[in-house]
């Protein structure tokens, strides 16, 4: 929805935003098994992500062009001074294969 750039440049080098509630992690051509919902709090010149937003979780298979919804929604806990996480910890389960990306939306912002 809005201009692609790094969340938090000085952080994070795989989280990029898309504006306000819009995060993409791209894999390239390492394979995790899982990644655990963490997001930066600063979100480049958007607003700090806080607690209590609600996530989904897109997983793109660039190569193959197929998108795959995560079942459930993340919510996030009280940040810390630089990243928060979901309250639960939960994490994503990823297909074994390289050139993954996540796109991770807030719902209802």
């Amino acid at each position: 929805p809005g201009q692609l750039g790094l969340a938090d440049s000085s952080w994070d080098s795989l989280t990029s935003s898309a504006g306000e509630g819009c995060y993409l992690i791209y894999f390239g051509d390492s394979m995790p098994q899982e990644w655990a919902f963490d997001l930066p709090v600063k979100n480049g010149n958007y607003p700090k992500l806080g607690e209590g937003v609600r996530f989904k979780v897109e997983i793109l298979d660039t190569w193959n062009m197929t998108v795959t919804e995560v079942p459930g929604e993340f919510v996030t806990a009280k940040p810390g001074r630089y990243r928060v996480s979901d309250r639960d910890g939960r994490v994503v389960r990823l297909p074994k294969r390289p050139y993954l990306m996540l796109r991770i939306t807030a719902i209802n912002q």
